[in-house]
């Protein structure tokens, strides 16, 4: 890795306006020092102040921590895109798999997905729950599952209940429409999970639920290009209120599209949402063009009694695809070089670091960490989720 490049594009943070997540993008901020890790940009002042992270994210040196499992048919192809939550001294990691590999897709074979569950007591060394999968394609809802269950999103509210965000997917009809829903599913004890069906009568996907009620009502972050609001009373049933919080950026890492990430962290200072940026094939951040498409790892911050409002939001990505193992290719392209996905659904805070658990190259699940700023979180022994 080269380090100049590696200094100018992980980790410098730089603050949008409210107006930027309503669809009024201004330029990006201007850094004319040299970048540093924690710029992070205050919206009225534009003065740096603290950021949620001490240092760099690092990868796990032995990545990836899960694989595909040959020995079972329906995890057998492709493991990545995995939420996480720590519970009672463990990480709880629910994986989406897929029964064929990355080549069969490429000739036209039809992939299902599932959802399972892994759990870890030092956050890298995975245990396969012997139930799996947690969520497959029976069920009341099974009409809304012929191709499966896909990436999901697990939170902990703050009455106790377990609940997950999940994609239904129908598959493609005669014209080439796909069919898809945005599903939940909650649960007492993690591996047990009662799905309620479809969250809005009209297509969405990729959704993050605020943990912690604000002004009587809990909120949730959905949308796989533009990022929106809905609003819930119980946790289960949600209205959507059709409010764009967080656009793409033109010429940035994220000009293509967002996608929610993770269930936020509620911190003293606003409420932490990692999200998936998308580049459609122009690298902006390093000032070159590519051939490839990318997704990266940003984040924003939301006010902590309007979680429209954004606060500050990064400006480059806290994690890019670099590492072999998150590059892939197209079938015709001999440049393995030319695409790459670093995808996150699931972060946890365990012993002092925050840990981003991702796909890499849509094919197995990694995890990147970086320590905890004690100024940032104040008070706070632990983010609230």
């Amino acid at each position: 890795m080269n380090p100049t490049i590696t200094r100018n594009i992980v980790s410098a943070l730089a603050l949008v306006g409210a107006a930027a997540c309503a669809g009024e993008q201004p330029a990006p901020a201007k850094v004319t020092a040299p970048v540093t890790a924690g710029l992070w940009l205050d919206a009225t002042t534009g003065a740096e102040v603290s950021a949620p992270w001490a240092a760099l994210f690092q990868r796990y040196p032995r990545n990836p921590v899960l694989r595909a499992n040959l020995s079972n048919e329906w995890e057998s192809g492709l493991v990545y895109n995995p939420t996480a939550i720590q519970d009672e001294g463990q990480t709880f990691l629910f994986y989406r798999a897929e029964n064929i590999a990355a080549e069969d897709h490429a000739r036209g074979d039809v992939y299902v997905s599932r959802i399972g569950l892994a759990s870890s007591k030092d956050g890298v060394t995975f245990t396969r729950d012997p139930n799996n999968p947690v969520l497959g394609l029976d069920g009341p809802f099974a009409e809304w599952k012929t191709r499966g269950t896909e990436d999901p999103r697990v939170a902990r509210l703050d009455n106790g209940l377990f609940v997950m965000t999940y994609t239904a997917y129908k598959g493609r009809d005669a014209k080439g429409t796909y069919h898809f829903r945005l599903f939940l599913a909650s649960s007492r004890d993690l591996r047990h999970w009662t799905e309620h069906g479809p969250v809005f009568p009209q297509p969405a996907k990729s959704a993050a639920i605020i943990p912690q009620k604000i002004r009587g009502k809990y909120w949730m972050y959905y949308g796989d290009n533009r990022i929106r609001l809905a609003s819930s009373a119980d946790g289960i049933h949600w209205d959507a209120t059709g409010t764009v919080v967080l656009a793409p950026r033109p010429e940035m890492f994220d000009h293509g599209g967002v996608e929610t990430g993770p269930a936020p962290f509620m911190t003293p200072r606003g409420i932490l949402l990692f999200y998936n940026g998308y580049d459609k094939g122009h690298n902006a951040y390093v000032g070159t063009p590519t051939a490839g498409e990318r997704y990266s790892i940003g984040a924003a911050l939301f006010d902590l009694q309007d979680p429209a409002r954004v606060l500050a939001r990064t400006a480059r990505p806290l994690l890019e695809p670099q590492a072999a193992y998150e590059l892939w290719k197209r079938p015709e392209q001999s440049d393995v070089h030319r695409h790459g996905v670093v995808f996150t659904n699931g972060a946890v805070v365990r012993e002092g670091q925050l840990h981003l658990y991702y796909g890499a190259a849509d094919a197995a699940v990694c995890v990147a960490s970086a320590p905890l700023n004690p100024d940032f979180w104040q008070s706070s022994t632990a983010p609230a989720r």
